[in-house]
């Protein structure tokens, strides 16, 4: 190879090492102090294998220094399989967590990488995969698509993510589908088409990981921009844009509704339990609020405190009462164990030709009508026992 080209291809992989760990670093807070994990994984063997294939370019040719040669392609080979592993590790702690929920599937899982590994280790004796001639040059041998092994991974990977984009209800759930599918894509497109075509392509395979990083680190920084922290519910200015937008299309016309709630005697659980059992009230009322949105195909939002709004596609309002009653018997049932009580007045208003505004304000007057209806109602009740 061209020296020039050998400068240009190692000036390259520098590059790519030095964008890796700059996104490495704005990582480190996401990953809360867990520094070694799945993702960090992904991010530490691109970085070493950017150096790796480096070395190997610098020592190509020479074969004073076979087994260094040796060494920089097994372990880089070694990392590209990891990086597909860890994919699919990322990918099941993101949102498929039923993926090697059992031990024999995480075995079945691992042994491709495994294999791999044994083959790159045994290379020197018995030319697996690749060899080093007496020159100092690599080679591939008849067994070198086992280089493929960590590009099953990405592709499986990516599947996963299309068919969760797919079933996905909501644009956050979708964006997170699409922090993985990004992550695998590239590689697999770019990465193959080195592997297929060793001479034409070169370093490529570097550069598209980098790239995948990049996007995947875009997309994950928006989806905790626009998620509310202690509840996981996407947050108010999603919500107002996402609304904006279902509300833009002809197609929805005559078929959203806005709901928005709010805890009942929520001041009064901060008051008397404290804080923490505040928050605690909220998590719970937002994981049984999300988990019946879901059937419903609704999305809900955390917009402010104890207030919470949702959008929902309906035919007619007995639908929307049907959601509302399904919320008010699951709070009572997930609070029964709980030393507060869980309730919440919601309102609603159908979307016609109204403006957000209109919309928001409209639900929002009958959430206080409820709401007053409550309070005569355990005043009614207060009287009566007494």
């Amino acid at each position: 190879m061209d020296t020039s080209l050998i400068t240009y291809n190692i000036q390259s992989l520098m590059t790519c090492a030095i964008w890796i760990g700059i996104l490495f670093i704005f990582n480190l807070p996401n990953w809360k102090g867990r520094l070694f994990n799945a993702h960090s994984a992904i991010y530490m063997m691109a970085f070493a294998d950017c150096l790796l294939e480096s070395v190997a370019y610098l020592v190509r040719g020479d074969n004073r220094h076979l087994w260094i040669n040796y060494a920089s392609n097994m372990v880089y080979l070694g990392f590209l399989g990891g990086i597909g592993y860890c994919t699919l590790l990322y990918c099941k702690r993101r949102f498929a967590k039923h993926l090697l929920d059992t031990p024999l599937k995480f075995i079945l899982a691992s042994v491709p990488f495994f294999l791999e590994i044994i083959a790159l280790c045994s290379a020197p004796m018995t030319h697996l995969i690749f060899y080093i001639d007496e020159a100092g040059f690599y080679h591939r041998t008849s067994t070198f698509f086992i280089q493929f092994i960590p590009y099953g991974y990405l592709l499986f990977s990516a599947v996963v993510g299309f068919r969760r984009y797919f079933k996905a209800t909501s644009l956050l759930e979708k964006n997170r589908c699409l922090s993985i599918v990004y992550l695998a894509v590239s590689p697999i497109i770019i990465g193959g088409l080195q592997i297929l075509f060793p001479y034409v392509l070169l370093s490529t395979t570097m550069f598209s990981i980098t790239f995948s990083l990049f996007l995947n680190f875009v997309f994950s920084q928006n989806n905790r921009i626009t998620r509310d922290a202690l509840t996981k519910l996407p947050n108010r200015a999603f919500f107002d844009s996402y609304v904006h937008e279902e509300i833009s299309r002809k197609a929805n016309r005559d078929s959203l509704y806005l709901l928005i709630c709010d805890i009942d005697n929520f001041k009064q659980i901060n008051d008397t339990h404290g804080h923490s059992y505040g928050d605690r009230a909220l998590v719970l009322f937002s994981n049984v609020v999300s988990k019946i949105c879901t059937r419903y195909k609704a999305v809900p939002s955390r917009i402010g405190g104890d207030e919470f709004a949702i959008l929902i596609k309906a035919d007619n309002k007995e639908t929307v009462k049907l959601l509302i009653g399904e919320i008010n018997e699951a709070l009572e049932k997930a609070s029964r164990n709980e030393r507060f009580d869980l309730h919440t007045s919601i309102g609603y208003a159908h979307q016609s030709d109204d403006s957000f505004s209109d919309l928001f304000q409209e639900a929002d007057r009958q959430l206080y009508r409820i709401k007053n209806q409550n309070r005569q109602s355990e005043l009614t009740d207060a009287v009566a026992e007494n």
